[in-house]
């Protein structure tokens, strides 16, 4: 059961550092190829300080589907992958400490 418990720390942890490496990409390329867009999100700050206030702003963009707008042939296959990568990894952090007191028990 400990190895359980084990593996699925691994998989919520992996998930994050994914989601990270994931959104460092998404910021990259708005960066270069959508720069208003990439300022208004928050600009640099979004790279070096991020805020919740910054995060909340690139999920609201995510989800709002304003990525539609640009007509950028990357962004539309990569914008609803991470729309469904963030619903996963929330419903991990979700379950994750469920889990753990099922074990704790």
């Amino acid at each position: 059961m400990e190895s359980n418990l084990v593996g699925m720390i691994f998989i919520t942890f992996g998930l994050i550092l994914a989601w990270e490496f994931m959104i460092k990409k998404l910021l990259h390329r708005l960066k270069h190829n959508h720069k208003s867009v990439f300022i208004s999100l928050g600009g640099d700050d979004l790279l070096i300080n991020k805020s919740s206030k910054n995060g909340w702003l690139l999920l609201k963009w995510l989800f709002s589907l304003k990525w539609r707008n640009l007509n950028d042939l990357f962004l539309s296959v990569y914008c609803p992958f991470l729309m469904f990568f963030v619903v996963v990894l929330t419903i991990m952090m979700i379950l994750f400490p469920v889990s753990v007191q099922f074990y704790v028990e």
